[in-house]
């Protein structure tokens, strides 16, 4: 399951909080994408925190088919910094896990597609945090008509830590996150369009605005056999109901005790 914005007024929304800054230093943010159609000639923004090319915002955005350069490639501009083009084009309806890592100071984006391995797309040098307020997902976060995201989209998250590209494919062939040994600071399955996306991981909650749908798309990234398992609040401030499979709950027990 997955949620399906039409490129018109539907996005979600997260409040700012401290949680939510790209440190300067590791750090990583994942979404699932699918876009079949890219119709135009301007931009679809699938995440924003703040206005592009200014500092503290991070805006990941697909050029459309019809634009004179770059049509249908990624692109982002982090900070100040714009990330090159992708070097492989999309709106091809294939499924993608589209991450953006940062290492030291290499920034980094990857494509992966499920059974593929990561492929590095872009890289450039970033030297500062991002704290660009409010997240956006569907829409650029000045809400220009023209700059929302039409196609499909699935998990989100975002961690205060780098992935290899090993790391990458894992996650784009439907590992868990945590079961890498990684605990995200916001995770946010997306697999239905709620009025409240629940982060399960953390306090960050996502508020539907507009109509976005539930479509049945992407495998739920849990194997067969998956199950619930609750944990108490414990010191790192993690608490809820986190999803694990049996074979990988340990991973999951250790990493955040």
């Amino acid at each position: 399951m997955a949620v399906k914005y039409n490129e018109s007024n539907q996005w979600y929304s997260i409040p700012d909080s401290t949680d939510l800054t790209f440190p300067n230093g590791d750090w990583s943010f994942g979404v699932l994408t699918n876009v079949a159609d890219n119709s135009g000639s301007l931009f679809q923004y699938i995440f924003s925190t703040g206005n592009v090319n200014t500092a503290g915002g991070f805006n990941l955005y697909l050029v459309e088919s019809g634009a004179g350069t770059d049509p249908n490639k990624w692109k982002a501009w982090i900070g100040s910094v714009q990330l090159p083009a992708s070097t492989a084009t999309d709106a091809d309806g294939k499924d993608r896990l589209i991450v953006l890592t940062r290492s030291g100071t290499t920034l980094s984006m990857y494509f992966c597609e499920p059974g593929q391995g990561a492929t590095l797309q872009a890289s450039a040098t970033l030297s500062n945090a991002l704290n660009g307020a409010a997240w956006n997902i569907g829409r650029r976060a000045d809400g220009n008509v023209d700059r929302y995201y039409g196609g499909i989209a699935g998990e989100v998250f975002k961690g205060d830590w780098s992935l290899t590209a090993d790391e990458i494919t894992a996650l784009g062939s439907g590992r868990p996150i945590w079961s890498i040994g990684k605990i995200p600071v916001v995770y946010l399955p997306m697999e239905t369009a709620e009025a409240t996306l629940t982060d399960i991981i953390g306090t960050h909650n996502a508020t539907r605005n507009g109509t976005p749908t539930t479509v049945d798309h992407f495998p739920v990234s849990m194997p067969v056999g998956a199950q619930i398992i609750n944990f108490p609040v414990v010191s790192t401030g993690i608490n809820g109901t986190i999803s694990a499979t049996l074979e990988n709950s340990n991973a999951l027990i250790d990493a955040i005790t």
